[in-house]
This record gives structure tokens, sequence and C-alpha cells, in this order.
């Protein structure tokens, strides 16, 4: 089995296979990705900025859950998160005055796209069950806005880095939307990738999005897909 954020980044004749025009999709939404914070001029260490950044998604999880926590401490945690899954960061054990100072600003234009988005009900982490060989996932975050006295509900993805989107992270949601299927029935409304580090935002409905990679509905892809990946004898 294999979690769905490693699956999303494998697998490449797969994923073209089930999403033959989504490259042409990632070129068009990057050229209008909504601009909903300023940048952030990052000043400490590139080397740092892996934990530097997850610094600032560890201070917003706790802070959506009634917990404040101090740059120092956040750091720690990142740095023991990050550190069961990449070995090619520096994880020195302290936090130096300018990287508190990049989290801090990082962690704000992390608030700024809550407040201007208006989403709810906000979860960050949810863990989502898994189907078949994908064993599960966990989204950044997941919330709810209400769109013409609807309530709708969002699943979302922070790329903290100095580049435009790419297909890997469409991948990554899809797997979401996908287990959210498998496990409920129901499909995700809308899809979102936002960058704190650029103050950037990709949002669309996910039917739309599967009608324009796939020419499938929402439903009809995540069926296909949830049942493919659940086939005896399926291997990621």
């Amino acid at each position: 089995m294999i979690s769905a954020e490693r699956f999303s980044q494998i697998a490449g004749s797969y994923w073209s296979a089930q999403l033959p025009r989504l490259s042409h999709f990632v070129r068009t939404s990057n050229t209008t990705a909504r601009q909903y914070a300023e940048p952030v001029a990052m000043q400490s260490s590139h080397d740092r900025h892996a934990v530097v950044t997850e610094t600032a998604f560890v201070m917003w999880k706790a802070e959506i859950s009634g917990v404040t926590v101090d740059p120092a401490e956040a750091f720690a945690e990142a740095s023991r998160r990050l550190s069961v899954v990449w070995d090619q960061a520096d994880f020195s054990p302290t936090i130096e005055p300018q990287e508190a100072n990049d989290a801090t600003a990082l962690l704000g234009n992390i608030r700024r796209l809550i407040t201007f988005t208006g989403l709810q009900d906000v979860v960050a982490e949810p863990p989502l069950l898994g189907c078949g060989v994908v064993s599960g996932g966990t989204p950044d975050f997941q919330g709810r806005l209400w769109k013409a006295d609807q309530e709708r509900l969002v699943v979302g993805e922070l790329k903290t880095v100095d580049r435009n989107f790419r297909s890997v992270d469409y991948r990554q949601v899809v797997a979401y939307v996908v287990l959210q299927y498998a496990a409920t029935s129901e499909v995700f409304d809308f899809l979102w990738l936002a960058n704190p580090l650029r103050g950037t935002l990709v949002s669309i409905d996910v039917d739309s999005f599967f009608w324009l990679t796939r020419s499938q509905s929402s439903d009809e892809a995540c069926a296909e897909i949830a049942y493919d990946w659940a086939a005896p004898g399926v291997s990621p």
C-alpha cells in the first residue's frame, strides 16, 4: 500500500491516463491564480526554508485549534515532522531571529487566505481513510464555504515554495478528492492550491476540474478511479 501523498509523486503514466489534459489545465490555471496577499520576501538561508515554512504551518495548525505556540516551540515540532520524511534539509536545533520573522510572515499569509476567502470550520490535516492500494491521506486543510446560500466543502493544500503550481500538486489534491468519495460517496465541492510565500491561490470547483482534465463529471470520475484503486491485483 502507498499513501496518497507518495502516490501523487510517482506513477506519472498512470496519472496521465487518468487526467489526460491536466498539463494544459496547469499552464492555464497558473496564469489566472488569484493574488490574495503580498508575497513574503524571506530573509533566512535557502537551505532552511523547508523547516521555516513548516514552522509557519505548525503555528497555524495550533492557532486554529485554540492553542498558541511561539516560533521556537513550533520550530522544534516542524523539525521533528520533517526529519521523519526528509533528510535533505538543515534541522539544526534552534530557530534564528530572522527565521522566526519569516515564519511569522508566512503565518500571516496563511491567516489572510482564510479571511480573504471567508473559509469557515477550518480543520488542519484531517485524516482520510484509505481505498484499495492507497492507504489514506492527510490534506493540509478542509473547510466550508457558502456559495449561493449553499454549503460547499473545500479541500486544500499549501505549497509554500517559490514556484508555480505543478501537475503533481493537483494530483495530490485529486487523490484526496477520490479518498473522500470512496469513504463517504460524497465529492468535495472545491479544490484549492495556495502558496503563502507568493500569496497566490487557485480555486476551482471539482466538477469543472474533472470536465476540463478528464471530460467526466466528478461523480463519474471519482467512482471510476476509486474502483480502479480497489480492484484486486492492482499495485501502485
